[in-house]
């Protein structure tokens, strides 16, 4: 389906010249609150961090298919280092950071029509 290699993302978080971190909690948050439902409560966003090792790790690691991800690292031109080289020793820690968001719409809709949420996210198309 084409769309954007992994440095796209990489890249809006450094274009800035702000710290990475402050980029992606600032957009996280906006882009919930744009998807907020028209409902009297709130928008919320929560971040939470997870570390995992051994046994979890290997679990998460084969849920979310990351080995197929590792094996296409540099065609995707990921910025290292980063986790992937690493996913086979379950010693070694993977540290997830987690985005929920609460009374939003979500990334809805089918990723193959053009005009849905998952689409536009997914492909990078606005």
């Amino acid at each position: 389906m084409g769309g954007a290699s992994g440095e796209a993302f990489s890249s809006t978080l450094v274009s800035t010249g702000m710290d990475p971190a402050h980029v992606l909690a600032r957009e996280a948050i906006q882009n919930s609150v744009d998807a907020g439902q028209e409902i009297a409560e709130k928008v919320k966003v929560r971040f939470r961090s997870v570390t995992l090792t051994g046994a979890s790790k290997a679990e998460f690691v084969a849920a979310a298919a990351l080995h197929t991800i590792a094996s296409r690292a540099k065609r995707l031109r990921l910025q290292e280092p980063n986790c992937l080289a690493d996913l086979h020793d379950a010693k070694k820690p993977l540290h997830l950071l987690f985005v929920e968001d609460f009374n939003t719409t979500g990334l809805i809709g089918d990723p193959h029509d053009s005009k849905s949420k998952f689409y536009r996210f997914y492909l990078g198309k606005s």
